[in-house]
């Protein structure tokens, strides 16, 4: 009498079972991880506006420590907190990327209907065209 020999090994029908099984997982996770990279460079972006919005106020706060402005109202210690500058900034040092576009204005109007702060406005970077990014100066929180 012959004895069979055990085989060893998979067979064609569990080897295509596997191969699907990975195909389904990699077309669930692959939509995931690109959400979760473009939520990282979104994130980035908004940390180095933050970084604007911080380099914006070093440089006012350097302007009012070397304003020459006189107060003409003795009544008003901060004279309505307006300094003499021409408002423009020939260079301004930010921590990370520069911008590569967009404004940030200095409000100090205490009437302000978006309250007061840095206003930055389409703020934009090299690294990832298309996206502009902007404050809200009564939540603090920026968004692209």
């Amino acid at each position: 009498m012959k004895k069979k020999k055990k085989r060893k090994g998979f067979t064609l029908i569990e080897l295509l079972a596997v191969i699907i099984v990975l195909a389904i997982i990699a077309l669930i996770a692959t939509p995931i991880i690109f959400n979760v990279i473009e939520n990282a460079k979104i994130k980035s972006l908004e940390n180095s506006c933050y970084g604007v919005i911080d380099a914006v106020r070093t440089n006012y706060s350097e302007n009012l420590l070397n304003s020459t402005r006189e107060c003409k109202d003795e009544n008003d210690k901060n004279c309505g907190g307006k300094i003499e500058t021409n408002g423009n900034v020939e260079e301004l040092t930010v921590a990370g990327e520069q911008p590569s576009g967009g404004s940030w204005v200095i409000v100090n109007d205490p009437k302000a209907e978006n309250g007061r702060g840095i206003q930055i406005t389409d703020v934009t970077f090299d690294s990832m065209k298309g996206y502009f990014c902007s404050n809200d100066l009564t939540t603090g929180k920026v968004k692209c």
